[in-house]
């Protein structure tokens, strides 16, 4: 992240729920007990000191709020599999 000057990344399929910190980045996340349908946010240390608060809304969606000025913002990191993956998945996604 630090080499390509990346600040937020979305990571998908990731396992469990919480945050964890390496040096100055934070990940958050939300998942389920296996490598899939997870998601996560990595943040540098410039905005892992603006995280409020975050929420797991379903183990396919994670809400991650920055305090901001003027303003907070929320991102929202979602999981949807893409046509391609098995029927009953793709349905099952698009229900929830």
């Amino acid at each position: 992240m630090t080499r390509k000057k990346i600040n937020m990344l979305g990571i998908a399929e990731v396992a469990g729920a919480g945050v964890f910190k390496s040096g100055d980045h934070t990940m958050v996340y939300s998942g389920g007990k296996e490598h899939e349908r997870g998601v996560g946010m990595l943040s540098d240390a410039e905005h892992s000191k603006s995280l409020q608060g975050y929420w797991s809304v379903h183990e396919r969606i994670l809400v991650v709020k920055l305090s901001g000025k003027p303003f907070g913002i929320n991102i929202i990191q979602i999981y949807a599999p893409i046509s391609e993956h098995c029927d009953d998945e793709f349905e099952n996604s698009t229900k929830n």
